[in-house]
């Protein structure tokens, strides 16, 4: 199963031992994903509705919610954008058997620490990745769902814990974008070299020409 910044099976939890196992198809996931992106792609997020909706989740399937300050700790650094992706969050996950499968852990990996920790975090960690790109690419959206699942300890029907981590990685869109960054650099610094040589063969050139 999986969690995300300390490490994916990790950000929920400090404990030594893994959450029982809980798998998630990929595929569904990801269609409500994309299907709820739309919602909140442009909205200015009510905060308070957001925390409502995933307090009322843990209490459907017979857990206590999460703090109120805890969760506003929590929440506090989220930008208008990171609200947006906590909202798309819930929203993809407002589905009982989600969080039956949460609450099947049993009590000592509560529903509450993944409302209070796991979404906010992931929100926070998962910038640059704007809701717009996610509903605009299969491949971003598949990169929430995936981080959806990871920050939340659960696993991938069909897939191992090395090939979820595996394929998260490979499309990482922070990834991509400093991988990016780094070649356009080089590339910059590349052809700054061949003009300094250039200029320099010119120099030669001009100082020959004059014996």
């Amino acid at each position: 199963m999986a969690v995300f910044k300390k490490k994916p099976q990790e950000a929920l939890r400090s404990r030594a031992e893994p959450p029982p196992a809980v798998e998630w198809d990929l595929g569904r996931l990801i269609d409500r994903v994309r299907e709820s992106a739309p919602t909140f792609e442009a909205i200015e997020v009510d905060t308070a509705l957001v925390h409502a909706r995933l307090a009322d989740a843990c209490r459907d399937v017979g857990q206590a919610p999460p703090d109120p300050r805890t969760f506003e700790r929590q929440t506090g650094p989220l930008d208008a954008e990171g609200w947006r992706r906590l909202a798309l969050a819930a929203c993809a996950l407002d589905d009982s058997s989600y969080w039956f499968d949460l609450a099947s852990r049993g009590p000592a990996f509560p529903v509450s620490a993944g409302v209070s920790d796991g979404l906010p975090r992931m929100a926070r960690e998962a910038e640059p990745l704007t809701v717009a790109l996610v509903r605009q690419s299969g491949t971003r959206a598949e990169e929430f769902a995936r981080k959806l699942t990871a920050y939340l300890g659960v696993g991938i029907i069909g897939e191992s814990h090395k090939e979820s981590q595996a394929r998260l990685h490979a499309i990482d869109y922070r990834r991509l974008l400093a991988e990016a960054e780094h070649a356009r650099a080089l590339a910059q610094e590349k052809m700054e070299g061949l003009r300094k040589k250039q200029q320099a063969a010119d120099g030669a050139r001009g100082r020959r020409g004059k014996w």
